[in-house]
């Protein structure tokens, strides 16, 4: 049930909290499982529709640390107005620039897929 309904009781009380959420249109939050296999889904979707293997199980050395992976990205990003650029403007004023000076965000190595020139995919660890 929503956050802060109770979830303890005897089951008559449990059988009135079901009943009044229900009757006030109050949304049920899934199980983490259930949120799981949603992003799971999605993830999946994104995979087919962009047409790439599933990064998690490329071989590790497939992977580099190409930092002109990453500007032509902000290039992109700048040329597409793919976000806000009053964000960009202000990046030390931001919490990622503080994260990744804190060794927060860790190396940011790209992939090229196969037959794609204008792809690059990402990944990262992060504390």
């Amino acid at each position: 049930m929503r956050k802060g309904k109770s979830t303890t009781g005897n089951k008559k009380d449990l059988a009135v909290h079901v009943l009044v959420s229900f009757k006030s249109n109050e949304s049920i939050v899934g199980c983490l499982k259930d949120v799981s296999d949603c992003l799971e889904r999605e993830y999946n979707s994104l995979l087919s529709q962009s047409g790439i293997e599933d990064p998690r199980k490329l071989n590790e050395n497939v992977w580099q640390n190409n930092l002109n992976a990453l500007g032509d990205i902000f290039q992109y990003i700048l040329e597409m107005k793919a976000f806000v650029t009053d964000y960009l403007v202000k990046y030390k004023a931001r919490k990622a620039l503080s994260y990744f000076r804190c060794s927060r965000v860790h190396q940011v190595p790209t992939y090229t897929p196969k037959d794609s020139e204008d792809l690059v995919v990402l990944k990262s660890s992060v504390t």
